[in-house]
């Protein structure tokens, strides 16, 4: 509000014209609280390859400052989100190289693989667990109702002062 507030005043002191639109952004990441399959999981490909990994973060539910469209997706149903390595550099940005293949494709992979099965299995147990912890921010009516109640265009004409002789 106060950028929007600044820019409208600069283009009436200035003449200049102004069309602004708002929308949403992405919501911040919720994290699930049951994560003993993504967990087991990362555990299981490590061992499948002798523990070559260090296993970091488990257990670790911290609010991200983070915001995507998984984020949008966390605040209405549980979500897992978990990271592998084998790459350096910053994500999503040109100086990402990969530097272990088989840790960044296949032990990625693996994790969503063993995942999805361990969620599944007997009957579905842990993903039963996962439901039954998870607690939504909003239901869809009112993510759609947010999303809806941010839009605004605002358009100021052009206005340039008179030249002078």
């Amino acid at each position: 509000k106060k950028f929007d507030r600044a820019m409208r005043a600069g283009a009436v002191a200035t003449g200049a014209g102004l069309e602004i639109k708002t929308f949403a952004g992405y919501l911040p990441l919720v994290p699930v609280k049951e994560t003993t399959s993504v967990v087991e999981a990362l555990n299981d490909a490590n061992a499948s390859v002798g523990n070559k990994y260090t296993v970091t973060g488990v257990g670790e539910l911290k609010h991200s400052t983070g915001s995507t469209d998984y984020g949008d997706l966390a605040n209405l149903m549980p979500t897992i989100q978990f990271n592998t390595g084998g790459f350096s550099g910053v994500l999503h940005n040109p100086d990402v190289r990969v530097t272990d293949e088989y840790l960044a494709y296949v032990m990625t992979a693996k994790v969503f693989a063993l995942a999805g099965y361990k969620l599944l299995k007997n009957g579905g147990d842990y993903a039963k667990a996962m439901m039954d912890s998870f607690e939504a921010v909003m239901t869809k009516e009112e993510y759609l109702a947010y999303m809806n109640s941010m839009r605004a265009h605002e358009k100021i004409e052009m206005n340039p002062l008179p030249l002078l002789d």
